[in-house]
């Protein structure tokens, strides 16, 4: 009895500790899993502190390259204008800098934005106008105003509204274009109308006249004209005159010439005689063959034998002879010399006629001009520069504030990239962009009744806005030309700046050269240089009428050389005194 009691109490201890071992191996297990789960939840814990660190410092790493390269190209654009003032300067000294600006008088709640623009010359009129002492400079702007200016002196004579009390449709409306015939009349085309306004200048400046005795009398400065008794009469272009961009005048011929941005054409009336007509006969139209139709005419101008017209919507000049026939084109879109960007007018120089020898084969078997030389002046507003071509096309010359292509280049980009970031604002709001250039930039001030001035929205587009404006106010955009031989000058509208400059034609005859940087082939250094001509010692060769030859020699200090290239296309012919100790095949001994 006592045997079996003590083995039962035996198992109740084995059993007793069986269990104690296996709650604490449950224990330890609910331990381990428990430090397993807080392992892992610290893990995660840590992985989300380290991505969220990752994430952070990947935010500040873009967050610095932004930085870096907002610095770069503020450092970029500081470079730039160091540049273009170093140019300012320097074209200043040779004269190819504008030499005077003209200011248009503004009445103080709007700008007024000049469109066009006119030379009168006192010795190309046929008979003297009452008045007319010297060469005037005429502008009309944007409230339908034409100022006048002296040429020489480049003072305001005069400021003429052109308004018709008794009927409006009577009065003159924005001029685009403008052209002085030799018999002392004014024609001005209308904008957004299908007609041409003709003025006489004899009226015209005894009205003037009259208000500078007026002035001498009671102490006035300004002559403010109301000259509407000056116009003699509206051409009515209708049906065949829609949409006029540019005139002419062919003096010779009594025939102006208008091209039509709505028919693609140019279009040539008889000019009207002094009685008082309210239309005139379409004499014919010139618009080229299909393959070279021109797209959105704009400015032109008239030889002895050829007119010259802005073919803007392709980008190139179209030279057709005065009876219609095509001749050849000049120019394609591009920003190198002699290419064009947003071209909006010409203006010929130096038209003189060339003499053809019987039997004397022409210099060129190409068809185009042969009969004549020009010089053409192209308002090439897209590139910042007016160009000087010949009557075959060659460069020539520019006049520009930005030295070279990589200058063009650079602020092409910088405005695509402005003009980019402001659509996407725009775009997020759902309304339109507005027109950030020419006469109609007074909707980017509408931009306070879509935001409230508080928002940041606001100051960041009107910053972007103002930048825009701040940077393409550093260049000239020609717009319209103007020539006045007497003295040589260009006349260049610029609309985006609201300006009127002149630039001296023979002093331009300027130009960058990008000189290679090649031991071999080009210059390590540059002292001075020299240009000197050259002609064929073929007899033959000189009979012909061709261009001579001009070679460019650059002393090369740190070479201990000079470098002969042609100053066609800069490549190297020869180097004189080279002290190279490698053999090289342009080197020329003594």
């Amino acid at each position: 009895m006592t045997a079996n009691a003590n083995q039962l109490a035996e198992r109740r201890r084995l059993r007793k500790l069986e269990n104690q071992r296996l709650e604490e191996a449950a224990r330890q297990r609910q331990e381990e899993l428990r430090r397993q789960q807080e392992a892992e939840r610290k893990h995660l814990d840590d992985e989300r502190i380290a991505e969220e660190q990752r994430r952070l410092q990947e935010r500040e790493e873009i967050r610095r390259k932004k930085a870096e390269e907002e610095e770069r190209i503020a450092n970029l654009e500081l470079v730039e204008r160091q540049v273009i003032a170093g140019i300012e300067k320097q074209l200043e000294l040779v004269g190819a800098f504008w030499t005077s600006t003209l200011h248009l008088p503004g009445n103080g709640e709007e700008r007024t934005i000049p469109i066009c623009a006119a030379v009168i010359t006192v010795r190309a009129l046929e008979k003297p106008i009452l008045g007319l002492e010297g060469d005037v400079i005429l502008v009309g702007d944007n409230a339908a105003k034409i100022h006048g200016f002296d040429r020489k002196t480049k003072n305001l004579l005069f400021t003429s509204s052109w308004s018709d009390q008794k009927d409006d449709k009577f009065s003159l409306r924005t001029p685009l274009a403008m052209a002085v015939t030799r018999c002392g009349r004014l024609l001005v085309c209308e904008q957004e109308c299908a007609r041409v306004a003709v003025i006489d200048l004899r009226v015209f400046f005894q009205l003037y006249r009259t208000c500078v005795l007026a002035n001498q009398v009671t102490g006035g400065h300004s002559c403010n004209l109301e000259a509407s008794s000056a116009r003699t009469v509206f051409i009515d272009g209708k049906p065949n005159l829609a949409l006029p961009r540019g005139l002419a005048v062919d003096d010779s011929a009594g025939e102006f010439y208008a091209s039509e941005e709505a028919s693609n054409c140019i279009k040539v009336y008889k000019l009207p005689t002094n009685t008082v007509a309210k239309g005139v006969v379409l004499e014919r139209s010139i618009s080229g063959p299909r393959a070279v139709g021109l797209k959105r005419p704009t400015g032109l101008d008239l030889s002895h034998y050829h007119v010259v017209v802005c073919d803007t919507g392709n980008s190139r000049l179209a030279v057709f002879a005065k009876r219609g026939a095509f001749v050849q084109t000049i120019g394609r879109k591009g920003r190198n010399g002699g290419e064009f960007y947003d071209l909006r007018d010409v203006k010929l120089a130096n038209v003189r006629k060339r003499a053809i020898t019987r039997g004397v084969q022409s210099e060129s078997d190409d068809i185009g001009i042969t009969n004549e030389h020009f010089e053409a002046v192209v308002a090439d507003c897209g590139n910042y520069r007016v160009q000087i071509l010949n009557e075959r096309g060659e460069f020539l010359r520019q006049l520009s504030l930005l030295g070279n292509l990589e200058q063009i280049t650079f602020q092409h980009d910088q405005f695509a990239n402005l003009r980019a970031e402001l659509e996407r604002e725009y775009a997020a709001l759902r309304e339109s962009p507005p027109i950030l250039s020419g006469e109609r930039m007074g909707c980017i001030y509408s931009l306070a009744t879509l935001l409230h001035p508080t928002c940041q929205l606001y100051a960041r587009l009107t910053s972007r806005l103002m930048e825009w404006r701040e940077k393409r106010s550093r260049f000239h955009h020609p717009f319209a030309l103007a020539y006045a031989p007497s003295e040589r000058e260009i006349v260049v509208v610029d609309r985006e700046n609201a300006s009127v400059y002149t630039y001296n034609f023979d002093a331009a005859g300027c130009t960058w050269f990008q000189l290679p940087k090649n031991q071999l082939r080009g210059v390590c250094s540059v002292h001075s240089c020299l240009q000197l001509s050259f002609t064929f010692s073929n007899p033959e060769e000189q009979t012909k009428d061709s261009p001579k030859g001009r070679w460019l020699y650059v002393s090369d200090p740190i070479a201990h050389r000079v470098a002969v290239l042609d100053s066609s296309n800069l490549t190297l012919q020869f180097f004189i005194g080279a002290t190279t100790k490698c053999f090289s095949p342009f080197r020329v001994s003594g």
